[in-house]
């Protein structure tokens, strides 16, 4: 089904009418095509969705009825810790985090990292496109890029479980159970990876697993999919 983002504060009740005259409008009449009687989706990020029934469409307006209301929960807990990759990697990697649940993306510069973010408004915008072609009922929290993964130290004790791709030994994580409960962080670096210094900092936390994929040596948005893939297969078993 069609969808836009919810982007007012009010959440709207079953009858009402929501006219859009702003760019959700043009993606609907231009890009879409939706006519009268269709139904479009509304998807407010917090775990609403608005089923809604288009009244009528103008060059640049859309009016919306909505017809019926959904809400779902959280059934686990991901988020992302990500050193900066080049322009087009990131992008990708950031799509694929959305589509695929993740609640929290913590950007850093790692000591490989070769790019700087210079439009953060484009990166929402990335966010909310990838959230409505996956009908995502959850947005994707983007914080503000930390200096160094050092600097992210505090937040990545708090969860319960770390997961990074490394070749160095430490616990595994194939040889503990998931939970759906706990709350998980997946670090992943640059293009060059991460520096032994990184790696190193994060393994000596308690609560790092180290995972060894059977794989060749994935490009940032791949790793990406691969690790949050493993870990809705493992969710998916219990």
């Amino acid at each position: 089904m069609r969808a836009i983002f919810l982007r007012e504060d009010s959440k709207p009740s079953v009858e009402q009418v929501i006219t859009l005259s702003d760019d959700r409008a043009t993606h609907l009449i231009k890009a879409t095509r939706v006519r009268k009687a269709d139904n479009v989706l509304i998807l407010d990020g917090e775990g609403r969705s608005y089923t809604s029934e288009v009244l009528s469409v103008s060059r640049r307006d859309i009016d919306l009825k909505i017809i019926s209301i959904e809400e779902k929960t959280k059934t686990h807990h991901i988020d992302l810790c990500l050193g900066l990759p080049k322009k087009d990697a990131f992008e990708l990697a950031v799509k694929n985090s959305v589509e695929l649940g993740v609640r929290n993306i913590y950007p850093f510069v790692a000591q490989y990292t070769q790019w700087a973010i210079k439009n953060p408004d484009r990166v929402n915008s990335l966010i909310e496109s990838a959230l409505i072609q996956s009908n995502n009922y959850f947005f994707t929290t983007f914080h503000k890029v930390e200096e160094s993964l050092s600097d992210l130290q505090e937040m990545i004790v708090s969860y319960d479980v770390v997961v990074l791709t490394t070749l160095k030994p430490g616990k595994n994580l194939n040889d503990f159970a998931v939970d759906k409960s706990k709350k998980y962080l997946i670090i992943i670096g640059p293009e060059g990876g991460l520096s032994d210094e990184e790696e190193d900092l994060i393994l000596s936390l308690d609560n790092t697993k180290a995972l060894m994929l059977d794989t060749p040596i994935l490009r940032t948005p791949n790793a990406v999919s691969s690790i949050i893939g493993y870990l809705h297969g493992k969710f998916a078993a219990l």
